[in-house]
Parts: structure tokens; sequence; C-alpha cells
């Protein structure tokens, strides 16, 4: 009851904040308008273009609608009579379309192609291309503009979010959404090869178009991640010609980085090649305190790491669209790439206690590498048929990777100088992963009357194997030795077969979208070493529903619900630990069930003669969610796992304003606010816990004529609840500079980072057997110069065009 409640009074309260005002039902009649909705310049489709429909007699207002993401829109009902059409869309001219007569001889009445120019202003007589916001506020999802990052060469995916509503940035660049970092990254929709996480840090910024953030998607998309989808598209260059961009980056120690596109379009073809290198090290400072509680004493522990990390991705990518017809375009494309990561911890250990007077002191040593190479190749069909919306889409998705990461650790007890006192205890792993994908996807599009159905098939298939090698060194003999008790070889196999349909239409000037998808999952978890197997088969039922409608005076609202859900991975299933030192271990649970979770979102927004304001509601509900536990085993040494938590319920709000307060001047202010209730246990104890926090950002950008910009960012997050523990404070500040010359071919750009050293992660935990806490503070500030250059006017004339100021629709 609490929770319907507080529901409740979050909706209120954003439909209070901004007044809406809902419009009257427009009176029945027997007349239809329809129309598609262009970019004059670029000659594409313009989404969620505001429509209102005046009538001639006296210009008063009788309906309006809003363009679909094909640019298409529909007004049905209209009562006989003479009428005027407004289009209008923030970042472009307002176009208004006359002589629109209904009757009984002309009862449908279409607008071939309603054309919009963009918005261009002047400052001093100096021509001013306005430019689009960071962040775009879709009733669905986020945009993240990528090109409007004064730094987006030699910046990540990850890099890019850390000012953007919903999304948390940690000190190591690991990016949560709404406190969560269950989600699913898509690379143009289609799902990635590693992880969401590691997939945001390592793809470049400067090859990014934009980012859609989707928290509560349809049943069109894959289930998977309970906090919805980060979906990265890919430049690809739509304009005939030879186009290109080309960028280098370098910043504080040794971080370097370059990438390239290039696309070269005729009418019946368009080849385009890709690729990048990057090297990001991160340097940083990390302590550990930790209090055993034992049966009769309190031991304690404190470990002290230099840490630096090195993440190095590369990629090559080509491909072709190849236009069979004007209906029909067949795309073929293929992708090599590679994932590396360097790690080296150096760490003081101290152990002691006040009863007895044990005392250890140690020094460890810790390399880490992963090297591996993916490949990857699609093809795909895309046909429309006569009938305007009725298309088909096909595509055979395939990957593989094939790659290992290893281990060396060197442990050694010291006296209180530091000296070697002890024979060095040292050991090294090795870990040979690979893994296959096959995913074979169709989906249909076929309008009905006045509505649209949507169905799909989709098998993805996954299986791969792990042979993790344990050995330790003899000193005595001089060579590694085998250890038969850590090392294990693992078969994992997870297929999925789903089929999913879903039906939109307008009903009392409401828009709804109804659906549902089926998915059984066939997984298997072989232990070859233990001779031990674990199936798993599930039919599960994803139902979602959205809801919206276009209110008076440029708002609209938006509710919807979907149901996800959160998948194991093989390493966190595999029950044989793996460690890293005498201190701390890791090991898997073969048990581990997989999470669901019911989301409920309501959406609003208003758009304002200086931009637009919106407000988000949101309660999510988590049944066994994936936990991190960590337990103390024989005094210090931690074993770290995961459980499933019985039930997680998530409440909040979200607030967002793009302000374009000056023709130079544009702040985008937003707000989180999160109630996270935990009930359940953990290590066979209650581990019921709640906590409120919240975060808010600014972003400030300043347009110094027509080719120089300025950037400032403020990111705040309060104290929150962490899985076992809880984290403090944090506090980061960033600001850019993008200046364009050679007649805006070529940029130079700046970007500094926590200049202010304010960044860092701290964070305790504490049972009746432990007490730890740990902090991180990373290197600051960080510097990153980077230039890029435009072939033939790559981008600039898609900046000139693309513009959407004010977070339109």
């Amino acid at each position: 009851m609490k929770k319907i409640l507080l529901i409740s009074f979050l909706l209120a309260v954003c439909s209070s904040l901004f007044a809406i005002e809902p419009t009257e039902t427009a009176p029945k009649g027997k007349g239809k308008i329809t129309g598609t909705v262009f970019d004059k310049l670029l000659n594409k489709p313009i989404e969620y273009t505001n429509l209102v429909l005046y009538s001639a007699i006296d210009s008063s207002l009788v309906t309006g609608t809003i363009s679909d993401e094909n640019g298409n829109f529909q007004i049905e009902k209209v009562p006989y009579g003479k009428y005027y059409l407004v289009a209008n869309f923030i970042g472009y001219q307002k176009k208004m379309i006359g002589n629109i007569e209904l009757s009984s001889e002309t009862k449908d009445f279409q607008i071939e192609k309603l054309d919009l120019e963009p918005a261009i202003e002047k400052i001093e007589d100096v021509e001013v291309v306005a430019d689009r916001n960071y962040v775009d506020f879709k009733i669905d999802k986020k945009v993240v503009n990528v090109s409007q990052h004064t730094d987006a060469a030699g910046s990540t995916a990850a890099q890019v979010l850390e000012n953007v509503p919903s999304v948390q940035v940690d000190i190591e660049g690991n990016v949560s959404l709404r406190g969560s970092m269950n989600y699913t990254v898509l690379i143009d929709g289609r799902p990635t090869i590693l992880s969401g996480p590691e997939m945001l840090k390592q793809t470049p910024a400067n090859s990014i178009e934009n980012i859609e953030i989707i928290t509560n998607p349809s049943a069109k998309y894959d289930p998977d991640g309970t906090a919805g989808i980060i979906n990265i598209i890919m430049k690809k260059e739509k304009l005939e010609g030879i186009n290109g961009l080309v960028s280098v980056s370098a910043g504080t120690k040794g971080k370097y980085g370059g990438d390239f596109n290039v696309n070269f379009k005729r009418e019946k073809a368009n080849i385009f090649v890709g690729g990048s290198y990057n090297l990001n090290n991160f340097y940083s400072v990390t302590t550990n305190n930790r209090e055993s509680y034992l049966s009769d004493t309190v031991s304690f522990l404190t470990e002290n790491t230099d840490r630096m990390q090195a993440n190095i991705p590369w990629n090559f990518t080509t491909g072709a669209d190849f236009y069979l017809s004007p209906k029909s375009t067949l795309t073929l494309q293929g992708t090599i790439g590679g994932y590396g990561q360097d790690r080296d911890f150096d760490t003081r250990y101290h152990e002691y206690d006040t009863i007895t007077g044990y005392e250890r002191r140690a020094h460890s040593e810790n390399i880490f590498k992963i090297d591996g190479v993916y490949y990857s190749g699609t093809i795909s069909f895309r046909h429309y048929f006569a009938k305007e919306g009725h298309l088909l889409d096909a595509s055979l998705t395939a990957w593989n990777w094939n790659g290992e990461s290893s281990q060396n650790t060197r442990e050694v007890d010291i006296d209180n100088e530091g000296a070697e006192i002890a024979l060095p205890k040292e050991l090294r792993t090795l870990d040979e992963v690979y893994r296959e994908n096959l995913q074979v996807k169709l989906d249909y599009t076929l309008p009905l009357g006045t509505g649209k159905v949507e169905a799909g098939l989709q098998a993805f298939l996954n299986p791969g194997t792990n042979d993790y090698t344990f050995e330790n060194y003899d000193s005595e003999l001089s060579e590694w030795v085998y250890d038969s008790s850590y090392s294990n070889s693992m078969d994992f196999k997870r297929n999925l077969y789903s089929v999913y349909s879903t039906y939109s239409n307008q009903f009392l000037g409401f828009q709804y979208q109804l659906g549902l998808r089926a998915e059984y999952t066939d997984r298997l978890l072989e232990q070859l070493t233990l001779d031990q197997k674990w199936p798993l088969e599930i039919l599960n039922f994803y139902p979602t529903v959205h809801l919206s409608r276009q209110l008076a005076k440029e708002q609209q609202i938006q509710l919807s619900y979907s149901r996800r859900i959160d998948r194991p991975q093989p390493w966190d299933l595999n029950p044989f630990p793996s460690y890293n030192d005498s201190y701390n271990a890791f090991a898997g649970n073969p048990l581990l069930k997989p999470a669901d979770t019911d989301a409920l979102e309501f959406n609003y927004i208003k758009r304002i003669k200086m931009g637009m304001l919106s407000a988000t509601a949101f309660y999510r509900q988590s049944r066994n969610t994936k936990l991190m536990s960590i337990d103390n085993k024989e005094g210090h040494n931690l074993i770290i796992t995961w459980e499933n938590l019985g039930r997680i319920d998530a409440t909040g709000m979200e607030f967002m304003t793009n302000l374009n307060l000056k023709k130079w001047w544009t702040i985008t202010l937003s707000g989180n606010l999160f109630y996270i209730d935990m009930q359940g246990e953990l290590i066979e104890e209650d581990f019921s816990q709640a906590s409120m926090s919240f975060d808010t950002r600014l972003t400030s950008i300043f347009r110094l004529g027509k080719n120089t910009r300025l950037q400032a960012t403020a990111v705040y997050s309060s104290p929150h609840v962490e899985g076992q523990g809880k984290k403090e404070a944090d506090f980061i500040t960033a600001f850019g500079f993008r200046h364009d010359f050679l007649d805006r071919r070529a940029s130079i750009s700046l970007n500094v980072r926590d200049p202010f050293n304010t960044h860092y992660y701290k964070t305790s935990t504490r049972n009746d057997r432990f007490y730890s806490y740990f902090s991180m503070d990373g290197e600051s500030p960080t510097i990153r110069i980077s230039l890029s250059y435009r072939l033939n006017d790559y981008q600039r004339r898609r900046e000139e065009a693309d513009i959407q100021i004010g977070g339109g629709m």
C-alpha cells in the first residue's frame, strides 16, 4: 500500500509541476489528413514533429499529433471543413500548410512531402548554425548527440554519458543506469561481444552518431537488462560522394588514440570503412581497512595499493549497402577487433591483532593481462512493400571471441623497512576463453487500418568453453607446478528462441502500443573437472504496454510498462575459486537464477520557447536480483561470490531541462531522486535495508561566434547503498573547449577532467563477521587534446542540417 501511495504521489507531482492541460476530445468526423515530414537539406524523415490542425474560419485549435519514427503522421476523424496545418520541430523553421479542405468528395487529404528547413540565426552579421542539444529528451528515450560533446575525439562512450540524466559513471569509467549496472548495450540495434560496461569503455566516441537510452523498451527488443537498453548508433554518411573523418588524440600519462570513418556513396551502393585504436591508462591509489571479528579476538588488516590499468581496444570495420531497387536494400558488414587490458597492482599489507600480538607485513605484485581478438559479420536485408509502412527486415549475425587472461602474483613477507624476510610465494593463472554467437532475426511490420502490427522471430545461440590453469612456483625445483585443486575446465551454452508481436494504434487522442514476447531458454553449465552439470530450461513471457498523448501547449505524456531479465554470465556460475592473493578470492555460484524485473514509468515533456522541460516517475521491482556477496574465511581471507536476493524495489523521479538562455548560451540541468528498498538474505543472514539518494548535474555551453565553443559540467552524487556496502558522496567537474578552422574542415579540442581532485570512490561494508572500508583516489586532473579533419566536408553538413534545438520531440 505504501508503494502505491508513493507512486501516486510521484505522478501527481509530475503533473502539478507543469500544470498539464489536456485538449478537448475532437468531434467525430469522416475526414483524414496524412503526410510525411522531411529534413529539407538531408532529405530524411524527422520523427516526433509536432503537427497542429487549426480551423481556417477562426484559427481555433482542432487537434494535433506527432510524426512517427519514419516521419509519417495521420490525423483522423476530422469534421468536414477548411483547415490549415502547422508543423513545428524546435531547431527548424515553423511551416504552415494551408488550403486543406475535407468534404464528402475529398475525405482523405494527403501531404506527400512536408519539408522543414533548419533554423539559422545571425549574431552581428556572423551566420551561426544552431547546435543540437547535448541530450534530446524524447517521450520514449533519451538521445545523446555525441557530436555536441566538446571532446568526442579521443573520448569513449562512457565518458560522453557522464553528464546524461539516468546515467552514473564511477571513477573507473563503469556506467550504471538508474543505479544499476544491469543493462544491455547494442551497436546499431545488435548485441555486442563484450559486456555492456566494457563496450562503453572501449568504443571511441568520435565514431558514434548518437546514443539512445531506452529505460522501458517495447517487446520488439530483447528483454535483457533490467535497467534498460543503451543503443549506440554508429556513424554512416548519407550524402553522396566520398566523405570521411580522421581524428587523433593524446592525453596525460600515456593516453593516446585515433580513429577514422570513410564513406563512398553512389546511387546504387554505399561503401564504408572505419577503424580505431586507443590506449587509455588509468592510475589510482586505493586503501582497504578491514576488521575481522573472530571468536576471541579482533584482527586488523590494512591494504595500500598503487594501481595502473590500461585498456587497449582496436577494431577495423568495412561493409556496403547495396540498393537493389528503390524498395530493397542489402547490407554486408564485417568487423575484426581486439580488446586488451594490462593491469599492475602493487600492494603493501599490514595484518595484526591486539590480543595475541600477531603481526605480519607483506608485499604483493599482481600483473593481470587480457588479450583477445573477435570477428563478426552481418548480412541484413530490408524490403519496403507497396503500402506505406509495410516492410520486412531479416538479418544474420555471427561473431566469436578467442582470448585469454593471465595473472602473475608474487607475494613475500617483509619487515618494517620493506626488506624481504622470507622466500616469496608465486602463482600464475591462465584462463583461455572461446565464445561463439549466432543470431538469426526476422522482423515484419504491417499497417492495419489506422494501426500497425509488428512481429518477429529470433534464435540466439551462444556456446563457449573456459580452460583455467593454476600453477605454483616451486623455488627448490625452480619450476612451475600444476595445481589440480584450482585448475578446471568448463563448457557453457545458452540458446534463446523468441517470438514477439506488438500492436499500435490511436484511440480518443491516445497513441497506444501493446506487446508480448515469448522466450524459451536452454542453458547448460558443464563443469568438466567436477563432472557435474547444471541445466536450466525456462519459458518466459514479457508483456509491454506503452500509452502516450499529445496535449495542448506543446505537451506530451507517456505511461509505459515492461518486464525484463538479468541473465548470469558463465563466470558468475563456475563454482571453482580463482585467487588474486592470500587475502582475496572469487567463486561463482552454479545455482544462480536469472532475475526478473517489472518496470513502470511515467514521462512528461513540455516544450517552451526557450527549450524544453521533462519529468519522469518510475517504479522498478526486481526478484532474484544478483548481488555480490562478501564473506571472510579463516580470518582476513575474503571470498567474493554472487547470490540471489529476494527483492529490490526502486522508486524514483527524474527532472531535466534544456534552456537556450541566450543565442550564445545553453544549459542542461537535471536531477534524479532514488529510493531503494532491499529485502532478502545474504550468507543466510537478513539483508533488508533501504536508502534515499539523489544526483544532479549541470552542463553549460557557450558559443563564441561560429567556430568556437566552451563547455563546463558539474555532477554531484549523494551517498547511497551499494550491494552489501554504503557509498559516500561524490563530486566531479569537467571543462571542454573546441575550435573549428580551415573553413570548419578541421577542429581542435581540449578537455580537462576533475581539475579540483574531488572525484573518488569510498565505500564501507559491515556485518557480524567483518568490517571493511575501501577508498580509491584516481589521477587528477586528466587532460586530453584532440584534432579532427573532415574529408569532403564530412559531418559539417550533418551538423548544419540535423538541428534540434531545445530537446525537440
